[in-house]
């Protein structure tokens, strides 16, 4: 049985970095995408996807498909922002549940249309790998077949979620990425931080990890920014062509307050999962930047705390055994690029940074200036944590605490809608040549599915 690591952030955190890293190591095998646990909307109906909102691992599975609430509905073919409903399974049954597509997905080949990959990886294409040419392939009818067999006789959550690990890495490139030596699992999603019953996790996962990673505000919502903006400009994931970062900085149609709020939210809700699951055991807590500056530091406290030995491909970016060239907004890295944490600087202007600074600078200093591998944020003073009595009065009370994630969470990711300005008309200009300048590779993805990559962040 394969233990489970699960990188569990909120959007743009760093959660990405730290499962690229994990994925040469002999003993661990890391998925390719994000692997969401089922989306929980027995609390409220959910009508968007976003860091915030309520997931759960179903915990009273029995081998019956009928033990699992009907409440339940996967989380991979709702990633989107705004699900389609069309997707979203209406029956229970355990391909649903766990994303094993019944049928081979379709791949979409029309402008705005596109989707992320359910499984991540197909001919020549890896999820995450957004500015990487790889040679792959997924067998999607082994796969099928082996999740069958796999599943048939799961009595309990983990056995079947296990089904599921090994029928796909024994699918994806004639099981290269997993061996005998494999001991852990890696999933990463970043809206995991909100998981409601991570002590069911830690009961049903048997020496398992959740990780959180903690980024640098700046970072965070300097990359938020550039999401929401090239959404603006019509330019969406790709940097080519590339949209000026003076256009980017006088972009100012988001909720800069609510994406203060989704940071803080998270940090604080970090806070009191270490108050009740402990620090530094199964529950870790990083901060990114540190992982940046010393990686060999922070690798080495993860594979003493796991398990593993430490090796130097630890400090290697890869995706599938591959160098990996980053899935940053700011474009193609080589490994880990120091460099990244003062890009904000170019997308930031200077009353978004005071406003921010004004907010959080003080917790932001205090996990900037932590030297070790970990963080410990229960030592820091409660008054730095702005939600702080907010969370902790609701912490145990499961279906308030749920509606409140959701509540602060929700709108950080729209555009605030203004009167028409230059910028506008800028935007609307840039868009068609996006367009025109990407002619050529929705040509090549319709024909050439192999060759063409998808855009659709």
């Amino acid at each position: 049985m394969y233990k489970t690591i699960f990188i569990a952030g909120i959007n743009r955190s760093g959660g990405s970095l730290l499962a690229r890293l994990f994925d040469g190591h002999k003993n661990l095998a890391s998925y390719p995408l994000e692997i969401p646990f089922l989306h929980d909307n027995s609390f409220f109906k959910i009508f968007e996807n976003y860091a915030g909102i309520p997931m759960t691992v179903p915990s009273k599975f029995d081998g019956n498909v009928s033990s699992i609430s009907k409440h339940l509905y996967s989380g991979g073919y709702s990633r989107d922002p705004l699900p389609n409903k069309d997707k979203i399974y209406d029956s229970l049954s355990t391909h649903n549940l766990l994303d094993v597509p019944i049928k081979r997905p379709v791949i979409e080949a029309k402008w705005g249309k596109e989707k992320s990959d359910i499984l991540g990886v197909r001919r020549n294409y890896l999820e995450k790998s957004f500015y990487d040419n790889v040679q792959t392939n997924f067998n999607y009818k082994i796969f099928i077949e082996k999740f069958n067999e796999y599943s048939s006789k799961a009595d309990n959550w983990e056995t079947l979620h296990n089904a599921r690990h090994k029928a796909y890495f024994e699918s994806w490139d004639n099981g290269e990425n997993i061996n005998n030596n494999t001991s852990h699992i890696v999933m990463h999603d970043s809206g995991g931080l909100y998981l409601t019953n991570i002590e069911d996790f830690f009961r049903i996962y048997k020496d398992s990890r959740i990780i959180v990673p903690i980024r640098d505000i700046f970072g965070y919502i300097a990359s938020e920014k550039i999401r929401l903006a090239r959404r603006f400009f019509g330019a969406r994931r790709f940097n080519r062509p590339q949209v000026p970062w003076f256009l980017i900085k006088k972009f100012s149609s988001y909720d800069l307050k609510a994406k203060i709020r989704s940071w803080t939210c998270s940090v604080t809700r970090a806070n009191l999962l270490q108050r009740k699951f402990g620090v530094n055991k199964n529950l870790l807590i990083y901060n990114n930047e540190r992982l940046v500056q010393n990686p060999e530091l922070v690798m080495k406290a993860f594979a003493e705390n796991i398990g593993i030995e430490f090796d130097n491909i630890l400090l290697k970016t890869t995706i599938g055994k591959r160098n990996w060239g980053g899935n940053s907004h700011y474009g193609k890295s080589e490994g880990i690029n120091k460099s990244a944490q003062t890009n904000y600087k170019k997308v930031l202007d200077l009353n978004e940074i005071k406003i921010i600074e004004d907010s959080v600078g003080k917790l932001r200093e205090k996990i900037i200036l932590s030297k070790e591998p970990f963080l410990d944020l229960t030592q820091f003073e409660e008054n730095l944590f702005e939600d702080f009595n907010y969370q902790k009065k609701y912490f145990n009370d499961k279906e308030k605490i749920t509606l409140y994630y959701s509540l602060v969470n929700t709108g950080g990711r729209r555009t605030l809608v203004t009167k028409p300005t230059y910028l506008t008309i800028i935007a609307y200009l840039f868009s068609i040549f996006v367009r025109i300048y990407h002619i050529p590779r929705m040509l090549k993805l319709k024909f050439f599915p192999g060759l063409g990559k998808q855009n659709y962040t």
